[in-house]
This record gives structure tokens, sequence and C-alpha cells, in this order.
């Protein structure tokens, strides 16, 4: 039972590799210079909390170990210069100043994207069934009714753009987790791949989840009236 699981969550990830590729051809890649710059920023915002986090780490060691500290030929003890103080939390607070500016930016821009692919989809959408190109559907169901028409352009255009807004979402999460897995690996592998092997038994756990979630939510859309 468990191999069949696996075996069904594998090829279902090899799907969803591919439509995650077409994606992000068509949203993303179309729209790469606007894209990197609010991936760019985005890893620069996480960039500039880590670095908060390593100054507030810093300073709390210097005052346990009671560090004489050297800077620009002045001798600054730790526990008892009020200027080191003061330079610690203008440097943490420069910091999440910069991250939130920087995330901010790169959220607002994420949304923006999102309402242009959208509306990039209305326009190809109303394109293609005004052309002689042949718009696929469901066998019993006329591209050129008028709710599918209606469904193309708003409903399916609408998760283009929220799918778009997801990828760019995750793209410096999954950044930062490869990052972080690696240090892990090289701080203790074994540990490490106890907690990969927990995370794929879970995994498929939560692959029932939003297969079901998705069916719902299908039949909801199916069955529903009057949208």
């Amino acid at each position: 039972m468990l191999q069949i699981d696996l075996y069904i969550a594998f090829t279902a990830v090899i799907k969803y590799i591919r439509v995650v590729k077409r994606l992000f051809l068509d949203s993303v890649w179309r729209f790469k210079g606007k894209s990197g710059l609010v991936l760019i920023s985005g890893f620069l915002g996480i960039t500039f909390q880590i670095q908060a986090i390593a100054l507030a780490f810093y300073y709390a060691k210097s005052i346990e170990k009671g560090n004489v500290i050297k800077l620009l030929g002045y001798s600054i003890d730790a526990r008892t210069s009020i200027g080191f103080l003061l330079l610690a939390a203008a440097g943490v607070l420069l910091s999440l100043s910069m991250s939130a500016g920087l995330v901010y930016y790169s959220r607002t821009g994420i949304l923006k994207l999102m309402r242009k692919y959208e509306e990039f989809c209305v326009t190809r959408t109303f394109s293609f069934i005004g052309s002689s190109l042949r718009v696929w559907s469901a066998t019993e169901q006329n591209p050129h009714n008028d709710s599918i028409v209606y469904k193309l352009a708003s409903t399916d255009a609408r998760f283009c753009g929220r799918a778009l807004m997801m990828l760019l979402k995750a793209i410096v999460p999954v950044i930062t987790f490869l990052a972080a897995a690696a240090s892990l690996l090289y701080i203790n592998a074994l540990l490490t791949f106890f907690v990969f092997v927990f995370i794929a038994v879970s995994g498929i756990f939560q692959y029932r989840v939003n297969v079901r979630g998705a069916r719902s939510t299908s039949l909801m859309e199916k069955y529903s009236k009057g949208v």
C-alpha cells in the first residue's frame, strides 16, 4: 500500500513539475525583468533580516563574554559602553527598516505582476476566441459558449494570476530552504537525513489532503449556480 502511494505521489510530482515549468515560462519568464527585480528585492529583504538577527546575537554574545571590541583605534567595553549599545541598536534598526522596505516593494511588485498577467490572460482568451485557432475545452462544451468564455476570461485568468503570485512567493523560500538544508547537512548529516525522511512521509498525507481539497473545490464550482 505504501509503495502504491509513493508511486502515485511520484507520478503526481512529475505532472506538477511539467505544469509548473509551462506556467513559469508563460508567466514569470514573460515578465522576467520585473520578476527578477521583485525576486532580488525579496531575497535582499531576507538578507537584511538575517543581518539584524546576527547583529543582535553578536551584541548579546559580546555582553555575555565581556569582550573588549576594537573599533577605529578605540577599545570599547561591550558591557559598559553606551555608544556600543546605540551602535548595535542603530544597526539592527537600519537592517530591519531596509528589510521592511524591500519586502514591501517585493510584495507590492508581485501583486502588480499578478494583475498584469491576469489582464494578459483575459486579452489572450478573447484573441483566441475571435481567431480561427482551436481553443481546448471539454468535449461536451462549446468553447464559444458565453458561460465558457466568461469562465476562461474571469475565473481561469484569475487562477493564472494567483499561480504567478504563488510561484514568485515560493522561489525565495525554496532558495532559502536549499541553503538551510545544505547548512544542516554540513552540521549533522544523519539528523538532517531523518528530518528529510519525516518530511517525505508527511508529504504523502499532505498530498492526499490537497487532492481532496482540490476535488471538493471542483465539485463546488461544477454544481454551484449563479456564479
